[in-house]
């Protein structure tokens, strides 16, 4: 089957074009067949004043020498290409392509990206954290969060490009380039809870980022929230929770919090799965972030603020329900990670 009977068979399924045009591009990279061939060659059979040609129709019966072949390529490399296995097997790229999709139904699929490798040691103390944060969660829920913090730091670029463009539907897309290192951003840290943010600044031209800078211009501020205050009036512990940074983490820190009724959460190894400043919060704004432009560091920071007190208190309570499932899910019957 060749290339245009293979558009013809995707189209006759109900992909269109745009569709069809992807799923060549991802097989054959550069040397996929233009959109507008793709729309020229399906739109050619309405041209006919005779009755339509149909695509040339795949035999029903199995080659099982094929799929064998196709199957024996992949096992010796499952991140093979449909080239690839093509040039191995002798096999056009389209009937490899219908083969393993249609007959024998794989999917390219991505991988599951994970942090870091962990070593045994690390999973025994991602266990371990996960049931301190347990325990400590039941006395955060009890009181609805309100003597409770979560937070980190993260890059905000004063511009990201959508990543979509209307175009008549012929015309190609431009190439993007994705964010480049030295293109203009800022470091924002963010405090916050179910309830709303409770310290935003960001580290603005000469600064570092340090244990100095931390105490001082984040968890000073921290100290001087209603929340604190009222721990300390209702004599209740107020939790903090942030990874394990260095700055994060020095004995300067753990000084400071325990001087001021701040108890730092445990938090496993190189477990970002297990911060909702990064399995939500930050992925979430930076969506929001696409498209506008920021003339300035202020004008960042009052976007945040907006998008954030638009997010319904249901979503963000959920987030910390999500948290604790995740977890649980590090856990087993007998306390063991998996």
């Amino acid at each position: 089957m060749n290339t245009k009977d293979f558009v013809l068979y995707l189209h006759q399924k109900g992909n269109s074009p745009t569709k069809i045009h992807e799923i060549l591009e991802e097989e054959y990279g550069s040397d996929a067949m233009p959109l507008s061939t793709i729309s020229y060659t399906i739109r050619k059979q309405t041209w006919q004043k005779s009755e339509k040609t149909k695509p040339k129709k795949i035999d029903s019966m199995a080659d099982f020498k094929k799929d064998h072949d196709i199957e024996l390529s992949i096992k010796r490399n499952p991140e093979t290409s449909i080239r690839k296995i093509s040039s191995d097997t002798g096999i056009s790229p389209s009937t490899v392509h219908w083969i393993l999709t249609q007959r024998m139904g794989y999917v390219y699929k991505s991988l599951t990206k994970v942090p870091h490798d962990l070593t045994n040691e690390m999973k025994n103390e991602r266990v371990e954290c996960c049931k301190l944060m347990i325990d400590h969660l039941k006395s955060i829920k009890k009181h609805h969060f309100r003597f409770f913090s979560t937070g980190d730091e993260s890059f905000f670029f004063h511009y990201t490009q959508t990543g979509h463009l209307w175009l008549p539907e012929a015309e190609p897309p431009p190439e993007m380039s994705t964010a480049k290192f030295d293109e203009k951003k800022v470091m924002i840290s963010i405090f916050w809870y179910p309830h709303g943010i409770q310290v935003i600044k960001a580290l603005l031209t000469g600064e570092h980022f340090n244990a100095d800078y931390f105490q001082k211009e984040i968890l000073s501020d921290l100290t001087r929230t209603q929340g604190v205050y009222q721990a300390k009036y209702e004599k209740q512990q107020f939790y903090i929770h942030f990874d394990n940074a260095r700055s994060h983490k020095a004995k300067s820190i753990i000084a400071f919090c325990k001087a001021n009724n701040l108890s730092i959460l445990p938090h496993p190894p190189y477990s970002p799965d297990l911060a909702p400043s990064d399995f939500f919060l930050f992925g979430y704004l930076k969506d929001k972030c696409r498209g506008h432009k920021f003339a300035s560091v202020n004008e960042l920071i009052d976007f945040i603020n907006e998008i954030f007190y638009e997010i319904k208190k249901e979503v963000l309570f959920s987030v910390f329900d999500e948290w604790e499932k995740r977890m649980y899910k590090c856990i087993d019957a007998e306390g063991n990670y998996f």
